[in-house]
């Protein structure tokens, strides 16, 4: 399963976010290792590893 992800800079000018920041909180807080899709999640089902190009 492939996907993208987009982002930019903060369109929120009292939080004035760069779209770096915003990718590292994505790629360290967010989906940091594995991404669970879907029901069943105590049988192990859905999950996936997630790996960033």
């Amino acid at each position: 399963m492939y996907s993208l992800i987009f982002w930019g800079d903060s369109r929120d000018t009292a939080a004035s976010l760069k779209s770096n920041s915003i990718k590292d909180y994505i790629k360290d807080k967010v989906v940091a290792g594995h991404l669970q899709v879907g029901g069943d999640e105590t049988l192990g089902r859905g999950i996936f590893a997630v790996s960033w190009l």
